[in-house]
């Protein structure tokens, strides 16, 4: 009889040798980039990773953890800390969805790639399936991990309606925007994470608080960025979901957590509608960051 993997079975690494990767810095309008690629090239085509908010290119190490164990993405693997975010400047004051396009753009085809693989989490899948509507011309396939933010979108421009129509997601996001105001907010998180509380909040974001690794709570408080969450959460003012991704021609692969609040089940039977070629699934037990939760689940579902 088979039982399901473990629950969160390994933290975040954060020594990208550990995976074959190189570290590099690109200079940008936003100022220096820090990124990572494989030390081997055997494509024209970059897999290039895309972290959401409040993380870097680390949240994405328990997958490429379980991809060793199962010898994929060996080679032409590019991850990032995008504008604001980790290691990364950002001298603009703006996120500007199509300026990060361009940049993630040029970083590529300086080094040598001419098309890209996009995998995404939450605000990176956002920034994925955009990139597959301003870039077409060099998008090979889309892969999301809770990127299709219709609910999100539905709460930055309609904050009450919201409350109405998506209440779990309004109250996650809107508290998470409250939370950005605080210049104080990565000490104040640092603080809830060590006495305990941090994991609780985080309730509709994490199916099993108890369970993930403490490391993953530090990350996230570590790497808070209150601007650069504002800046992101101000894409979406006028963005018409709707219009723009239902022009995608790229293939699209889109997972989704069960039990995710902020991106809900009903985010991804919104993007069937809005994309009837999307290949979409749903993981059981896991939230948001279920690429943390249930990574060899993540990584077979994506298709990589």
């Amino acid at each position: 009889m088979s039982t399901r993997p473990l629950y969160c079975p390994r933290g975040l690494v954060d020594d990208p040798k550990a995976f074959g990767l190189r570290d590099g810095w690109f200079d940008s309008d936003f100022g220096s980039l820090r990124y990572f690629t494989s030390d081997r090239r055997t494509s024209d085509v970059a897999t290039l990773f895309l972290h959401g908010v409040g993380a870097r290119w680390t949240t994405w190490t328990p997958l490429l953890r379980s991809a060793q164990e199962r010898d994929h993405l060996e080679s032409d693997v590019v991850l990032v800390d995008l504008p604001g975010f980790g290691e990364s400047e950002n001298r603009l004051s703006h996120l500007d969805a199509g300026v990060v396009a361009r940049t993630l753009r040029s970083l590529v085809q300086g080094l040598g790639y001419s098309r890209l693989r996009l995998v995404g989490h939450s605000m990176g899948g956002f920034l994925a399936l955009d990139m597959a509507t301003t870039i077409p011309e060099i998008t090979s396939s889309v892969h999301i991990v809770a990127g299709a933010y219709f609910s999100v979108l539905r709460a930055v421009q309609s904050p009450m309606a919201a409350m109405f129509t998506s209440p779990s997601a309004a109250v996650l996001f809107w508290g998470q925007y409250a939370l950005s105001l605080s210049h104080r907010s990565p000490a104040l998180l640092r603080e809830l994470e060590r006495i305990g509380i941090l994991k609780h909040m985080l309730r509709g974001l994490v199916a099993h608080p108890n369970e993930m690794p403490r490391d993953v709570f530090i990350a996230l408080a570590d790497d808070a960025r209150g601007a650069s969450f504002r800046y992101a959460a101000s894409n979406g003012v006028d963005y018409d979901a709707a219009i723009k991704w239902g022009h995608i021609t790229a293939p699209v692969i889109a997972v989704f957590g069960a039990d995710d609040k902020l991106v809900p089940v009903r985010d991804m039977e919104r993007l069937k509608d809005v994309l009837p070629s999307a290949q979409v699934s749903l993981v059981p037990d896991a939230s948001h960051f279920l690429h943390i939760e249930r990574p060899g689940e993540v990584l077979h579902a994506l298709a990589l």
